[in-house]
């Protein structure tokens, strides 16, 4: 493997796997950054990312945003890592992730976020049309846009706080109407950004800013609450399931009907700290040790799943869609009055 030590600008390292890349690859890199999406790859328990501060300064020549993180920390002043790794590692990924780049252009999409951590990771870094909402209101903007622009992707992006708390019941009457858009819930199990009081996910058990004594409520399955309302596409990750994520927001896209995808994610800051969970890293290799697929789980016991988060794509089916039926309604009111007037 080859390895350089990058001193100064962190872009030398960029130059050095641009001498690899082809022009093609290059663009493809480009745009993944520049829409925000990652390349992240595991390797003997360490992770590799790479990513930008702000897309729009790839354009500056003089750019020095681009980073690469090796192991469990980053050094802006020396850095030494393995150039062939990471461009095999780009390539492999290349076809997948140039598919999701190229499914649609960006212009073609309608992102929808509510209050909280998560719903700053579309608004306001996504080049494309953004609706940052009131809390607990991002379905239902999302659903006046679909209705009134059902040839425009719409894409909900928020925690599980404003979704399933004061937006729970936006989401259950979407997914039982199945209006044709993808939510992605990041939960993190409690009130990130407002200070860590008890959210509809915590723990029970578990002490928060407003459960001192511990959460004496019983917790949501985000999933399980999904497609109990009718959600035609259900699915769950972690973190640390980067390529899964990729592929499976891609088969969201190209779902007919309600897709709902569960991330969960960290919150060392708030749930770490009150959970004894600890950093963003510990979180990380607790989701590595105890993620178990949908496939694995079916043969084991209530017992054996207490403790363990299960992945994967859970339900996968197709129903008549609102936009559809809308669409059809209208075409069957517009020939009954064209029969009425002749």
């Amino acid at each position: 493997m080859k390895t350089i030590t990058v001193d100064g600008s962190l872009r030398e390292l960029w130059k050095e796997v641009c001498r690899i890349l082809n022009e093609e690859e290059q663009k493809s890199v480009q745009s993944l950054i520049a829409h925000g999406r990652f390349p992240v790859s595991e390797s003997e328990g360490d992770f590799i990312a790479l990513h930008l501060d702000e897309a729009r300064e790839w354009q500056k020549p003089d750019s020095n945003r681009i980073l690469f993180t090796h192991g469990h920390y980053m050094n802006r002043n020396k850095l030494q890592t393995g150039i062939e790794y990471i461009v095999t590692e780009l390539r492999r990924k290349n076809d997948s992730n140039r598919a999701l780049v190229s499914l649609v252009d960006m212009d073609d999409f309608v992102f929808v976020s509510g209050i909280g951590c998560a719903g700053w990771i579309t608004s306001p870094f996504f080049h494309a049309d953004i609706l940052h909402t009131t809390h607990g209101r991002p379905i239902a903007f999302a659903t006046g846009v679909k209705l009134a622009a059902p040839d425009r992707r719409v894409m909900i992006v928020s925690g599980d706080g404003d979704l399933l708390a004061i937006g729970g019941n936006h989401l259950i009457h979407a997914a039982r109407r199945n209006i044709d858009m993808t939510v992605v819930c990041v939960n993190n199990y409690i009130y990130g950004m407002t200070g860590g009081q008890v959210a509809p996910t915590t723990p029970m058990g578990l002490k928060t800013m407003t459960s001192p004594y511990g959460n004496v409520e019983n917790s949501f399955d985000l999933c399980g609450l999904a497609a109990g309302a009718g959600a035609t596409f259900v699915a769950r990750w972690t973190v640390f399931h980067a390529l899964q994520i990729t592929r499976t927001v891609k088969e969201a896209f190209h779902h007919r009907g309600f897709s709902f995808i569960e991330i969960v994610s960290q919150c060392p800051v708030q749930f770490g700290r009150k959970s004894g969970m600890g950093s963003a890293i510990r979180m990380f290799d607790y989701y590595k040790q105890n993620t178990v697929s949908v496939k694995k789980a079916s043969g084991m016991s209530e017992e054996e799943l207490a403790d363990k988060i299960v992945v994967g794509e859970m339900v996968k089916i197709e129903k008549p869609v609102l936009d559809e039926e809308l669409a059809q309604l209208r075409q069957r009111l517009r020939e009954r009055r064209g029969d009425e007037e002749n």
